[in-house]
């Protein structure tokens, strides 16, 4: 049977955040970055926070991930603006570091590529009669025949 944490406040994940020293500071941090990020997006445009994040702040230089290079232009064009707000916020930032990520910007899903399908030619079907022909019996073989039966006109 399922336990309510509810009804066990004491085994809530967050007071073992804030009882642990290591998991403490690891939630500190992350507060630290959210207040950042929050920050940094009441000085921009709306249409460069959708995909923006802050992922660290270290001697004065706040670092934003972004996931295109034309944000990255823009937001390169906007340094000087963040700096002054951050500092009207009391945030001591003295430089933005700027980073390109790879990766999906988070909450966006990649585009699937459409799969390319091309009928098995009789060329094709030729191939695979050559190759069941010269397989062993077993799971390998079952299925070149299955694909063969499947396709066989």
């Amino acid at each position: 049977m399922a336990t309510n944490i509810s009804q066990h406040p004491d085994k809530h994940p967050m007071r073992w955040l804030d009882s642990d020293q290591g998991a403490s500071s690891v939630l500190l941090a992350a507060h630290r970055l959210i207040q950042l990020e929050s920050s940094v997006k009441k000085s921009l445009p709306s249409t460069l926070t959708r995909q923006i994040s802050v992922t660290g702040f270290e001697q004065g230089v706040l670092e934003i991930t972004t996931y295109n290079s034309a944000q990255t232009a823009k937001l390169r064009q906007l340094k000087k603006t963040i700096c002054d707000r951050m500092m009207r916020d009391g945030w001591n930032v003295k430089d933005v570091k700027l980073r390109i990520s790879a990766a999906a910007a988070p909450g966006t899903k990649a585009p699937e590529l459409p799969r390319q399908l091309r009928p098995l030619q009789s060329e094709d079907l030729g191939h695979f009669e050559v190759l069941a022909s010269t397989l062993k019996p077993g799971q390998l073989a079952d299925a070149v025949e299955a694909l063969l039966k499947r396709h066989k006109p």
